[in-house]
Parts: structure tokens; sequence; C-alpha cells
């Protein structure tokens, strides 16, 4: 194994570690060790871009993946070359940073954070507890400064060349407690699920904590952009109090300082931001490392069977298969995926936050377009129409319906009395209709009728019949291999590609629908309209798949 330059780095700080009790021989060669197994762990955002794992090579994924980190840094240039005060511009630009490095946590490390080899391994040699969490908290440092570093290095330059060397020294170093903050924030929340929840529901509930987290960041974006007023294209700051727990904010201050302070109004509220800028990382950083022993004792629990699931459900499934599909095939996958679609975690991690963005979507766009504007004129107009964006999730989902972290069971398809494969996926589509994209809908077609009334309610159906048209039209260009049958690592470039021509054809389906409410009983022909085409596609649109077509 080669030498790590990030570790003779870390070598100029032995003493530091001697003094916190850490053996740091023990240390360094964990470290050296987990390094190299970064270079071989594919990461999930190469899973819709890569071909396949070849295991016997060992290709530097780590690099590869600070590399497409640092092409997505470049989408934050813009925002710092235009025109708007530096205030405005680093809260935004600190969100999109924030909401980028949780996301590549939860996707690619939370297995490093949760993980109980070093446990079971390391534990059992001649090595104390406190070098082994050391050397995972290291690691993690190290991997989210080099992510943090791959999404901000565009941004230095471009905050170098536009504001000045002082500015960016300060950028640096609010990214350090931007990274620190987000990772013990993670932790405390797997903390938290790890002292109140043991078992198979412990994993449950951090498979839902990751998700939440998704959500939130998204939402945390959409309340950083809030801070300011606009007034001819030049945002203002409003101070509130609110403003005290979004950390964009506090990360966007000094600058307003730095900059003069013309458009950091407020004076003392801005002040009372920026030092949290400084001093809440630091807080942070020492609450994680008290809290350390006794996150990594409560790890255990993840090795726990648990209790045996309850049934509660099952009748309900029933009843519903009967009622949705036809005996054999159809009525069969329906059951297994709606299962697999509640069990399988890796599942669940990668298609849950879509399906929980197609809720917050259309309340966030009514939030920000109802402002300047009271509910009784916002509820005359055709704002329900934002039920649209619910249907973001489907193709993302539907075009990994194919995919499972227990993939090398599928040659039980290849033993089993599969006579039409046409049917197993006509069955898995309709599974996931019901179990992950009905919730969905209904949780925004109320909210959508609180607000606009009853009135909306046939715009629903036409949008309910819309969605399911939707997702057999998403299904038909993906590569026919049956539901859960594939690792993730095998998703192909193609996928992602898809998703643009999808998009613009549910605006399309957006449009029409907006068209036929100009029109007296245009909405209702519109709905029989859909409602013949469902059932044709939904008929003939899986053919006859026979063994070995698929």
């Amino acid at each position: 194994m080669n030498d790590f330059v990030m570790l003779k780095l870390l070598d100029r700080f032995q003493p530091l570690f001697a003094k916190l009790g850490v053996d740091y021989g023990a240390m360094r060669l964990i470290l050296r060790m987990k390094l190299t197994m970064d270079r071989r762990r594919a990461s999930t955002l190469f899973n819709a871009t890569s071909g396949g794992v070849d295991a016997e090579k060992e290709t530097n994924h780590f690099i590869k993946s600070m590399l497409l980190y640092g092409v997505m840094g470049l989408l934050i240039m813009p925002v710092l070359l235009l025109e708007l005060p530096p205030f405005f511009k680093m809260t935004i630009v600190f969100a999109l940073l924030m909401f980028m490095i949780m996301m590549a946590l939860i996707s690619d490390f939370s297995t490093v954070l949760l993980d109980l080899r070093d446990k079971t391994v390391l534990l059992t040699k001649p090595v104390a507890p406190r070098t082994v969490a050391m050397a995972k908290l290291v690691h993690i440092v190290f991997y989210l400064l080099g992510l943090s570093g791959a999404f901000a290095a565009a941004p230095l330059v471009a905050i170098a060349i536009r504001h000045g060397l002082l500015h960016m020294a300060l950028f640096a170093v609010e990214l350090l407690g931007a990274v620190v903050l987000v990772l013990t924030f993670t932790a405390l929340v797997y903390l938290t699920m790890l002292r109140l929840f043991d078992g198979e529901k412990l994993k449950d509930m951090i498979n839902y904590a990751q998700i939440g987290f998704s959500v939130m960041m998204m939402v945390g974006y959409q309340f950083a952009i809030r801070s300011f007023e606009f007034a001819s294209l030049a945002p203002e700051f409003e101070p509130k109090l609110w403003q005290l727990l979004v950390p964009p904010v506090w990360f966007g201050a000094p600058f307003g300082w730095l900059s003069g302070g013309v458009e950091a109004g407020g004076g003392g509220f801005v002040a009372t931001l920026s030092a949290m800028a400084f001093v809440v990382p630091v807080l942070a950083l020492v609450v994680y490392v008290k809290l350390m022993p006794t996150f990594e004792h409560s790890l255990q629990k993840l090795s726990q069977a648990g209790a045996v699931r309850t049934k509660g459900k099952r009748r309900l499934g029933d009843s519903l298969a009967r009622a949705l599909t036809t005996p054999g095939e159809e009525r069969t996958f329906f059951q297994f995926a709606t299962a697999m679609m509640g069990k399988e975690r890796e599942f669940k991690l990668k298609s849950y936050p879509s399906v929980a963005l197609g809720i917050v979507f259309p309340v966030i766009y009514l939030f920000i377009g109802a402002d300047g504007f009271s509910l009784e004129s916002l509820s005359t107009g055709r704002g329900y129409l934002a039920i649209y964006l619910a249907m973001l999730s489907i193709p993302s989902v539907v075009m990994i319906l194919r995919y499972a972290s227990g993939y090398k069971g599928a040659w039980i398809y290849q033993v089993a009395p599969v006579r039409d494969y046409g049917l197993a996926h006509r069955g898995t589509l309709k599974a996931f209709l019901v179990k992950m994209y009905m919730p969905c809908f209904l949780v925004v077609g109320i909210f959508m009728s609180l607000v606009f009334g009853l009135r909306i309610v046939p715009d629903l159906a036409v949008a309910l019949l819309a969605s399911m048209l939707f997702t057999v039209i998403c299904w038909l260009p993906v590569r026919k291999v049956m539901p859960f049958s594939e690792p993730f690592q095998t998703g192909r470039g193609s996928d992602a590609l898809m998703i643009v021509p999808l998009m613009l054809l549910l605006g399309a389906f957006a449009g029409v629908h907006y068209l036929c409410t100009l029109f007296d009983f245009g909405v209702w022909l519109y709905a029989a309209v859909l409602a013949a085409l469902n059932v044709w596609v939904w008929r003939n649109g899986f053919g006859a798949r026979r063994r070995g077509s698929g």
C-alpha cells in the first residue's frame, strides 16, 4: 500500500493525539487501511453512470468521486459572479454546499459512521477503544474535508477573483465549520435513534432519518432564500428570530460585515449571526468528541435481531391485491414488490427521498407563489396545478425498480413458474403506485383541497389519471429486466438522460390540463381521454414477455 498525503500531514499532529490518550501508531495503521478501502468503494453517485463494477481492478473510486463533486461545484460559480450583495450570495452558496455535503454523507458515508466492523475486528485485538473511535472520527473528517474541498474548489477561485483573498480565507474557515456542523448534527440524530430504539425498529428509524435529512435540507434551502426580501432585483436582509435556526444565514452574515456592512441591516442581530458561524461549530465539535464513546457503545444495538415484524397490515395488502390485480403473476409480483419496497433498506434510501420531495415541492411552490397574495385571492386561481410537481418522483423511482441489495436472490426467477414477465412488471408498477405514490398524492391532494376548496376535486382526479399514465410511459424506455434483480452499481447513464424528455412530457400534461380549465367541461373531457388511454395502456402496454425475453 502506498502512503497517503493526508497521513503525512496528520503526522504533524502526533503530539496532540498522544495528549488525548490515543496510540498514534495504531491509529495511523487503521487509517491507512481505511483509506485504501475507500479507493475500492464506488460512490453511489456513480450508480447512474457506470456500467458495472469490476471487482478485480483497484480503481480509485474516491478520486473519481472527488472529480465528480468538483464538477458539481462548478454549478455554484454563476451565483458568485452575479452583481448581488455578498451576504445574500454567500448564504445561498452555503445552503447549496451544506445540502450537497449532507446528501453525500448520507448516501456514501453513513455506512462508515454506523460501521460495526471496527468493534468486531479491532477491539478483539490489543487496541484501545479510544484509538479505534478516534480513527473513525479522523477518517470521517478526512472524507468530509476532501468532499467539501472538491465542492468548494471552483467557488474558492471565483471568490478570490470576484472579492479578493480575504473573502476566500473567510470562506475556507467557515466551510470547515459547516462540515463540522453537518457531521455533528448527523451523528446526534443517529445517536438519538440508537438510544430510543433497538433491533429492526432501530434500523428502520435510521433509514427514515436519512430520508428526513434529504427533505429537511431542501426545505432549509428555501428558508435561507426567504431570509431576504427582493426589491428591484436587490435583495435586502430583514432580521427575523427564526433565522437563528438557519445555519446558511450564519455563514453568510460575516461576508456582509467584511464587505462594509451596507446590506447587512440589523446591526446587532447580524453580529449575533456572525458570531454563531464561528461559535456553534466549535461547540458542536466539543459535543461530538464528548459523545463519541457513547455513540460507539450504542452502535452495538445495530447487531441485535429485535422483535419480529407485526403482520397487521397484511389483510389490507391482500384486499388491495385482489381489487387491483388479476390472479397469477400480476398479483404475486404486486405482493412481492410491496414487501420489497417496505423492507429493502437500500431501495428505500434511494427512492423515498424522491417521493418525500414530491410532497415538499408543491407546498414550496405555493409558499413562494403566495407571497404578496391573500389566501382568498390564491384560492381562486389555478395554483393547484402545482400537484403535477408531485409526479417528479415517478421517473426516478420507476427506473430503480430493477435494483436491490439482495439481487442475488433473482435466480428464483429462472426456476419459478413465471409464464408472462409482462404481468410481473405490471404488478410491480401497480405496487409502486399503491405503496409509494398514492400516499404522497393523497397528502398533497388534501393540502390543495384545503387551500383551493372542493372545486378542484375533478382536477385532482385528472392529475391522478395523468400520474397512472405517466408511470407506464416512464417504464416503457427502461431496459427490461426483472424487478429487484440487479445491484445498484450497474445503473446506466442512459437512465439519467431519459429523465429530461420525461420532465418535458410531464410539463405537457400540466399544460394541457391548464388549457382544459379555460373551457366549460374541458376538465371532464380531459379526464375521459386520460381514462381511455389508461385502460388501453395498462392492458396492452406490457405485451407478453415470456421467459427469457426480459
